[in-house]
């Protein structure tokens, strides 16, 4: 008798916390409506599904009738139903607690909508780590899928990589199905869907396997670049299906559930997997210049032969995932806040009555922990502004929420100094009911972020140029090299190489500083606009990341101050000199006021020194560029953002102003975003020795009307 082999088949449908609503659109319109045409149309297609809650939420607020079909389809056990963490956070990354929350409601929205518990489990970007075995165990969870390349680095074979394995931890079992790699390059993206069938039957004739599974993401079925026209117009998966409805009644390839695979037959065997994520995924978590190594051994080895290629590759792996917390330090201010803010929730989830409001800030935190704004790899992720907008609007939201339990309606103003982003040096949170503050004594005596409470953002979420491995490609315009694949395939993500616009590599500026604000500037007679603009410009002080000193924090009539002071060094040609800057910080309301005191300790009489104070600010849609002379009053305000900034000077300085474009790269191509605008204050001071210079600089925020 013939053997038989299974095709099993998840899907995975997925937006963002705070995508445009226009993309939530255009999927549903060309990648999840469709899918399901096809899947009502071939009733032998089996396929576990994971609709994400953030999609979730949206298609039964647009698209009700979606899940009224899909019922039917669940119902006549064509669909199995599987849950992930509602909000598709990176698990390992959120408390025990969180994670359990959100698989929890993983779990209620499955148990709501179609009447069952769910056994499967999406595991967001594959992100894993051993201890996620007993949660998921114990809240019931029977089965997930993870990469091949998991399986490789526990030292799985090649030929071993098919059913499931049980993987233990804590005396609890999980079943783990490794996704085929060639199956999600092939589907859908082959010229001709009987490539996959061909690829089923080679591999049962050479391994005798029993499975192979594909889990990936369900955009590439119609949203990712060209995959509509392949897919739909062209009617490859179409024809896909049809192949899987012939193909299941000639007695060597059946298509069936995980469940009922499970229960039919037994474990590949027992295995214990390290900490990982897919392939690419561990390329783009590395540090640039691991990358670019990691890069070149990868480019060594495509020169050896297919069988010594494909014996090393499989040992090879780069970062993990939680490395981005330490490649963008940006990503970890996030996640620190997302931490801090669920601490607090802890304080508040034991209080009596206020059950409306826990709900209300509980949803608000995990929602602020969807995983797509925290990194960057094909996906813009971290470099679209509006989704770090997002997780920040709701963790500020829940914070606010936590706050009016905590608080009340009266007027508050407190000050905590802790470790808040956990690198063993105390920062300065001050808060009040109209604004946070949030200050890194040690890098500058800067602000990292400053939420406006009223309209929930904050004001500082911009992101420091840097360098990327592919900006190679940009700047070598190596896109132009590459060949095409053949016109009957379409590329995966990728394997696309192309630029949305013409000359990025005029905007590859690199900074050699985190653009927060209230960083301190001491600039070189020559420096020119222009090139402060591109950070490419003489720096003469030791002022702008370097460590201030906390001098005193005391409550004011109404509001809070603290005072930061550092005595460092401006070069004056070849001499150094002796500087203090000291700067008071007074939150009151939804004002700062920020006075700065200058000293010139060294033996001069009189040096002649040029000044200035930069600030960063969240306008994703304010790209003006200029100067101005003589200003004590700033003002600009964001109808996208809902704030408005006012600057008051004294005395009047010269103001620059300019757009902060990074060069990224996105499932469509290299593309320039708008990551903030720049604003720096600044004057040429003469100091006199034992008399101090001051300057004052009042910041007001404020809701558009």
């Amino acid at each position: 008798m013939e053997e038989r082999i299974y095709f099993l088949f998840a899907v995975h449908n997925h937006q963002p916390v705070g995508n445009f609503d226009v993309v939530f659109e255009k999927s549903y319109k060309y990648a999840y409506e469709p899918f399901l045409n096809l899947l009502e149309k071939y009733p032998d297609v089996n396929v576990a599904l994971h609709i994400s809650g953030c999609l979730a939420d949206w298609i039964k607020s647009h698209e009700p009738e979606y899940f009224n079909r899909l019922r039917g389809l669940v119902s006549r056990g064509q669909v199995e139903p599987i849950c992930g963490g509602y909000y598709e956070p990176i698990l390992p990354s959120i408390s025990q607690r969180d994670r359990i929350l959100q698989i929890k409601k993983g779990i209620k929205f499955i148990k709501d909508e179609f009447g069952i518990l769910p056994k499967g489990f999406w595991v967001a970007e594959r992100v894993w780590e051993p201890t996620l075995v007993k949660i998921l165990s114990d809240m019931g969870i029977e089965y997930t899928f993870l990469d091949e390349e998991h399986f490789y680095w526990a030292g799985v074979q090649p030929d071993k990589i098919h059913g499931y394995y049980l993987v233990e931890d804590e005396g609890a079992i999980l079943k783990i199905f490794p996704i085929s790699k060639q199956l999600r390059y092939i589907i859908p993206f082959s010229g001709h869907p009987q490539v996959v069938i061909d690829y089923f039957y080679q591999v049962l004739k050479k391994i005798n396997t029993s499975s192979l599974t594909l889990a990936d993401d369900g955009e590439k079925f119609g949203i990712w670049p060209k995959t509509y026209e392949h897919v739909y117009e062209k009617g490859w998966l179409e024809n896909f299906f049809q192949l899987i409805s012939e193909n299941k009644n000639k007695g060597w390839f059946g298509n069936i559930s995980f469940s009922e695979y499970i229960s039919k037959f037994p474990p590949t065997g027992s295995i214990y997997l390290p900490t990982a994520s897919y392939f690419e995924m561990s390329e783009w978590s590395l540090p640039v210049e691991s990358g670019k190594e990691f890069r070149d051994v990868l480019e060594y080895i495509e020169n050896l032969s297919e069988h010594e290629r494909s014996k090393i590759k499989r040992f090879l792996r780069g970062g993990i995932w939680r490395n981005f917390f330490v490649k963008y330090p940006e990503s970890s201010n996030m996640h620190k806040k997302m931490l801090y803010v669920s601490s607090k929730l802890d304080i508040i989830m034991n209080k009596k009555n206020e059950n409306r409001k826990k709900e209300e800030a509980k949803d608000s935190l995990l929602k602020g922990q969807c995983n797509c704004a925290y990194w960057h790899g094909v996906f813009g992720g971290l470099y679209l502004p509006h989704l770090r907008k997002a997780v920040y609007g709701n963790l500020i939201h829940a914070e606010k929420v936590i706050n009016s339990i905590l608080r009340g309606r009266s007027s508050w103003v407190s000050c905590e100094v802790k470790d808040y982003n956990l690198d063993t040096k105390d920062e300065v949170i001050m808060s009040n009911e109209a604004l946070n503050v949030y200050i890194i004594p040690h890098y500058g005596g800067s602000i990292c972020e400053l939420d406006f409470l009223e309209s929930e953002v904050n004001v500082c979420n911009t992101l420091s140029r840097r360098e990327e491995v592919y900006h190679d490609i940009i700047r070598k315009k190596l896109w132009l090299q590459v060949p095409d694949l053949p016109s009957d395939g379409i590329k995966t993500i990728h394997q696309i190489i192309a630029v949305k616009e013409k000359d990025l590599e005029d905007y590859l500026c690199y900074d050699w500083y985190l653009r927060y604000s209230l960083l301190d500037h001491f600039l070189h007679p020559d420096t020119k606009f222009e090139n402060f603009t591109c950070a490419r410009y003489g720096e003469q002080g030791d002022f702008v990341n370097q460590p201030y000193t906390v001098e005193n924090i005391e409550k004011k009539k109404g509001g809070m101050r603290i005072n930061l002071y550092r005595k460092g060094i401006v070069w004056i040609g070849e001499e150094k000199v002796d500087i203090h800057v000291g700067k008071e910080l007074i939150l009151k309301k939804n004002v700062l006021d920020i006075n700065y005191t200058l000293k010139n300790l060294s033996n001069k009489e009189l040096l002649h020194l040029w000044f200035g104070v930069e600030f960063n600010f969240a306008f994703f849609d304010i790209a003006e560029k200029g100067t101005l002379s003589g200003v004590d009053f700033w003002e600009k305000s964001s109808v996208g953002e809902n704030y408005k900034v006012k600057l008051f000077f004294s005395p009047k300085v010269e103001l620059w102003f300019f757009p902060i474009y990074t060069v990224s790269a996105s499932e469509s191509g290299f593309e320039r975003t708008l990551q903030g605008l720049c604003v720096l204050p600044n004057i040429k001071l003469q100091i006199v020795k034992d008399l101090p210079l001051k300057l004052s600089i009042r910041l007001v925020l404020e809701k558009n009307s």
